[in-house]
């Protein structure tokens, strides 16, 4: 199994980071922060201790989405460049606002999952790769008949 850092290394490519890719970064920085989040609470549950509250889990959400992008090959000032609010203003995206938008996320997640899932179990042996391609060309065509 690879490591986060080598997972994003490889999605980013060769040319390394860009300012477009910034958002993009910041979610998968978020959702890798909710794995970590998962895995410290299982382990609090196995030992058992008592459950993080609403805040602290906040807290840990963020403070693990700011760690995982330390262990990548982005730079300082890039790692705090996906980790703003707003392109524009530059202000960091702050423990609530990350929550809310890892909660965003896993809300869209689900959404694609329910849309993919028919599209791959409609033909016995497609990969998950040609789903997702089946899934991009409906959206396009759906988005040029308009």
């Amino acid at each position: 199994m690879s490591t986060f850092s080598e997972r994003l290394s490889s999605a980013i490519g060769p040319r390394g980071y860009d300012h477009g890719l910034r958002r993009s970064i910041q979610s998968v920085a978020l959702f890798e922060a909710k794995r970590i989040l998962a895995q410290i609470e299982a382990q609090r549950t196995a030992e058992n201790v008592v459950a993080l509250r609403a805040f602290q889990r906040k807290h840990v959400h963020w403070e693990a989405a700011k760690a995982s992008l330390e262990t990548t090959d982005l730079q300082p000032h890039q790692c705090a460049e996906v980790l703003w609010r707003t392109g524009t203003s530059k202000e960091a995206l702050g423990a609530e606002t990350a929550w809310k938008r890892s909660k965003m996320i896993d809300k869209e997640l689900k959404a694609l999952c329910d849309a993919i899932g028919p599209i791959q179990a409609a033909v016995p042996g497609r990969t998950h790769e040609e789903a997702i391609d089946e899934y991009i060309q409906q959206q396009f065509v759906s988005l040029v008949l308009l």
